[in-house]
């Protein structure tokens, strides 16, 4: 009850450190730490950085062997004077132009239901499934052997379901990438996601190796523009079709990151993320690579108050 409690409390946004973590006794040989970190702050790396730096910290502790001396970390305020050179720049410009014209014309289909998302409830329910042992390693194979990663052999998929879904043929999927460019931004911590609207046209005839490919493709030539901000492409595309009611460009979402926790002499990790209860889109998919525990994790997120959002889990429960 008290880490429900805890975890339920939301962040005061001014004047608050924005997270917050408790430590739990639960037996001689079982400690529990509740940690919570706003996702204005955060992203799945820090997450992770932050959770092997606390635990790396306690144990030090049990140990006797604690250090008063913080190590020192890059800041945060780097990344934010990079972005503001960016925004200066003739990069800038070109990120603008590319993504203009790829949604000069807008697509038919934004979601699997037309509505708009600012008017009803974002609360949303959360599905669990797990690939492990054979099914993992016979994706991570055929990955492989294509030369394709594993989140486009995922991203594909989500566009096959979709267009049987939706009879739809353009589509655009929303997609998640780290956004940490330099080397000194991938162990600092702070909120790097950018988020990218993917389009791409399915062709039902064409074999699924050349779609595989296809969708590689097209995610390297986003990953070049990945900077720059969707809220930004929002604000461009409603200034160029004056009086065109664009409330998003995707309904659906999916991430893939990977995850490996630190060895901390005899102590083993193991973690579990709870659901806020809320998503802002049809459905979300983070795909969370356990390299440690040789699984892959699917999460999926989905909307209640959009009957289409329902059907949702049997992407994967009929697979």
């Amino acid at each position: 009850m008290g880490v429900s409690h805890h975890n339920a409390q939301p962040f005061p946004l001014l004047d608050s450190q924005l997270y917050r973590f408790v430590i739990l006794q639960l037996g001689a040989e079982d400690t529990w730490f509740s940690f919570k970190m706003h996702h204005i702050i955060s992203d799945g790396v820090t997450m992770e950085q932050a959770i092997n730096e606390i635990t790396g910290n306690y144990m030090s502790i049990v140990h006797g062997t604690g250090s008063d001396t913080p190590v020192p970390a890059n800041s945060y305020l780097d990344f934010i004077q990079t972005e503001q050179s960016y925004e200066q720049s003739e990069r800038y410009q070109k990120d603008k132009v590319y993504w203009t014209e790829k949604f000069a014309d807008l697509p038919e289909v934004t979601g699997l239901k037309s509505y708009n998302p600012l008017t009803i409830s974002t609360a949303a329910r959360r599905e669990v499934y797990t690939l492990e042992h054979e099914l993992y390693r016979g994706v991570t194979a055929f990955c492989e052997a294509h030369n394709i990663s594993i989140f486009t052999f995922f991203l594909a998929a989500m566009y096959i379901f979709l267009h049987k879904t939706t009879g739809e043929q353009d589509l655009t999927v929303g997609t998640l990438y780290a956004n940490r460019t330099l080397k000194k931004e991938k162990n600092t911590m702070g909120m790097f996601v950018s988020t990218v609207a993917t389009r791409l046209q399915v062709e039902p005839e064409s074999e699924l190796l050349t779609f595989l490919h296809g969708v590689g493709k097209e995610q390297a030539s986003i990953l070049r523009h990945q900077r720059y901000p969707y809220n930004k492409i929002m604000q461009d595309l409603r200034e160029q079709q004056s009086g065109t009611d664009i409330s998003r460009l995707f309904g659906v979402t999916i991430q893939y990151r990977t995850l490996s926790f630190s060895r901390f002499d005899e102590a083993i990790q193991q973690v579990h993320t709870d659901f806020c209860g809320d998503t802002v889109s049809d459905f979300d998919i983070a795909m969370i690579d356990m390299l440690d525990d040789d699984k892959l994790v699917l999460q999926l997120d989905y909307r209640t108050s959009c009957s289409a959002s329902r059907r949702s889990p049997e992407l994967f429960a009929n697979s």
